[in-house]
């Protein structure tokens, strides 16, 4: 009988100590994991302050550059006998590049995911819908674009990234807030045509608003303008 007692006795203490062996090994495992997520999302954070002060910086210069610019614009435009007014030559251009905030009359356009599927498929708003609503913008005579505060520009790209779409490099998500600057009853006219592409996407399940404004701001585009193929004629 004591033998027997002597056993379960020893049978419990191994069952306890490999129960306590179990929880420390997890214990060490859950600090192993929680400190590689602490160090990944220190890098991830440093990164992106990197990223950030590049950009900052890159921003700088370029702010720093155009004032060089207009200043020698300025010069010469004193020198000059010429009836050329290089300044408001030079903001007029800077504009139609979108390097100048612009205000005027025009539409907004919010169009939104829809929240239930139609037979057409998915009814989220796709980068390729965007592309055909700026056109459709332009071709009415909108003078300035922008897509949540992101200004459209000749060398803008709109591509899709999972649910969200990629604009100028930066993640912008539905809904998406058009706005438009131009002869506002044209550009009205425009995209509320009875084929027009914006009545596409309604009957497909996508929420589309426009509205009229008299006022409407659009930011300046931060970027640059790079060109790899083409080249000035001397």
């Amino acid at each position: 009988m004591n033998k027997k007692f002597f056993y379960v006795i020893i049978g419990i203490m191994c069952f306890l100590l490999t129960i306590g062996i179990y929880i420390q090994i997890k214990t060490v495992e859950s600090s192993k994991a929680f400190v590689a997520k602490t160090n990944m999302e220190a890098e991830l954070r440093d990164n992106i302050l990197r990223f950030q002060d590049k950009y900052n910086d890159s921003y700088n210069i370029l702010e720093e550059e155009n004032n060089k610019l207009d200043n020698l614009i300025k010069e010469l435009a004193k020198k000059d006998e010429t009836e050329i007014d290089y300044p408001s030559e030079l903001k007029r251009l800077n504009a139609l590049l979108g390097y100048y905030d612009v205000e005027g009359q025009g539409i907004v356009i919010t169009v939104q995911d829809g929240d239930t599927k139609t037979s057409y498929g998915d009814n989220w708003v796709h980068d390729g819908d965007l592309y055909k609503i700026v056109n459709m913008l332009k071709s009415g005579g909108a003078e300035a674009i922008s897509i949540n505060d992101e200004r459209i520009v000749n060398n803008t790209a709109i591509t899709c990234a999972g649910n969200i779409v990629m604009i100028n490099g930066k993640k912008i998500g539905s809904p998406f807030v058009i706005e438009a600057i131009g002869l506002t009853e044209k550009l009205y006219g425009t995209v509320t045509v009875t084929d027009s592409y914006l009545k596409i996407m309604e009957e497909d399940g996508v929420k589309v608003d426009i509205e009229k404004k008299d006022k409407i701001k659009i930011k300046k585009y931060n970027g640059v303008y790079s060109f790899n193929y083409a080249k000035n004629i001397e």
